[in-house]
Formats: structure tokens, C-alpha cells, sequence
């Protein structure tokens, strides 16, 4: 079993990141939980909803670039970019 030093501690926004996940962009679809983080194995344009519901299109993003963006749903629309994974 993993020691886990700091689990009695509340999450930090500023703290490390503790889950991750590969998502096909998808119109429709919730991201499984609001995003702290963005990053692409293949750079491009993102289609995003941000947490406050405003969507817009990022342009322009690169492969292996940790993006600060708080999102709930990558759109398939207008993404050019892949190998989307979206962090927290």
C-alpha cells in the first residue's frame, strides 16, 4: 500500500495534480470531472467549454504543454488537435 502523507490535507488549486484521463472530443459529452489542466500528444486548435460555461476555440496549442485551463467538455467541433488528456 501507498503512503500518502498529505491525504488529511483539503486540495489546493494550486496543488499537485492528481488524476488524468484521454478523452475523445465529444459535443455532447461532460468531461468525467472539471479539468485543472490541459495537455496534447498532437498540437492544434481546442474547441472548450471553460467552468464559468464560456466556449471557445484555442488556437494554435502545442504537443507536451501543460495548460492551466479549468474545462468541462472539449468539443469536437473545430478541434484539430489530439491526443487530448485533461487533468485535475
Amino acid at each position: 500500500m501507498i503512503e500518502r502523507p498529505f491525504s488529511d490535507y483539503a486540495r489546493s488549486p494550486v496543488g499537485a495534480l492528481t488524476r488524468a484521463v484521454g478523452i475523445l472530443p465529444d459535443d455532447g459529452a461532460l468531461l468525467p470531472f472539471e479539468s485543472r489542466a490541459l495537455i496534447l500528444s498532437s498540437g492544434g486548435d481546442v474547441r472548450a467549454e471553460f467552468a464559468d460555461g464560456q466556449v471557445c476555440t484555442l488556437t494554435g496549442l502545442r504537443a507536451g504543454v501543460l495548460y492551466p485551463f479549468a474545462l468541462t467538455r472539449v468539443l469536437a467541433t473545430e478541434t484539430t488537435a489530439a491526443g487530448v488528456t485533461v487533468l485535475a
